[in-house]
């Protein structure tokens, strides 16, 4: 059976939160995040529980947000810390990663090694990918030859795919070189893609795929990399199969 990974985060950091999850679908994981795997008429309370104790790792994301907010995300580590109190000892389960420098005030996991998505993201992505597998067998930062093996359901296929055509969306609008465009650069702070050629490029994603992006999802999405798994979700959700 495939491993389940299990995702915490508070509210606040959500889209690091969502980015992490399509990333590791990408890489072939099973992720399990609420705002993707939750549907109307469950029992939330009862099916974050249940996802906690059935999941193979516990992924918590600490940020000042995180550690300072009390409520549900306090309750989902509580949980968490129980099943880690049966886990046999030198095996992986709880998995501590921060999104930014803070604290982590909780004394049954002070001595797990914890892991940063600061500031690269990439290298803390791959040191989670290690957690997990035990060795760095799939890099997401670049796509693989074409003769090489998808991952699961060619999900890291068709978002390298993906990727590509946005850059070559973008590039015929606003006429950046294609070389120069990060994918993890800011469409606005970075390339300086307002508002309006932002709509416009959104626009033409959507009419490529066939696909409906919300507006507000899409400006969240503020880069080319954010703006590739939003189109993966929104694909997969058409064909009923993410």
């Amino acid at each position: 059976m495939e491993s389940t990974l299990f995702i915490s985060y508070a509210h606040e950091d959500l889209d690091a939160a969502e980015r992490l999850y399509g990333e590791l679908r990408v890489a072939g994981m099973n992720p399990w995040i609420d705002a993707q795997k939750l549907i109307g008429g469950q029992n939330w309370r009862q099916e974050i529980t249940s996802a906690i104790r059935q999941s193979d790792f516990f992924i918590a994301l600490f940020s000042k947000n995180a550690v300072n907010k009390k409520g549900y995300v306090q309750r989902e580590i509580r949980e968490a810390m129980e099943v880690l109190a049966t886990v046999p000892a030198g095996a992986v389960f709880f998995i501590p990663v921060r999104l930014e420098p803070c604290e982590i005030a909780y004394p049954m996991i002070a001595d797990l090694h914890r892991i940063d998505l600061f500031p690269e993201w990439s290298a803390g992505l791959r040191d989670i990918q290690r957690a997990v597998r035990g060795r760095l067998d799939i890099v997401t930062s670049d796509c693989p030859p074409d003769n090489s093996v998808a991952t699961q359901d060619n999900l890291h296929d068709a978002y390298c795919k993906i990727r590509t055509t946005i850059i070559q969306i973008i590039t015929e609008n606003t006429g950046y070189p294609r070389g120069s465009l990060n994918e993890d650069g800011d469409l606005e702070a970075e390339f300086g893609i307002d508002s309006i050629r932002r709509v416009g490029i959104i626009l033409q994603i959507e009419r490529c795929y066939g696909v409906h992006l919300l507006i507000s999802e899409a400006f969240r999405a503020c880069n080319i990399r954010a703006l590739a798994l939003q189109v993966l979700f929104a694909l997969n959700r058409r064909e009923d199969r993410f």
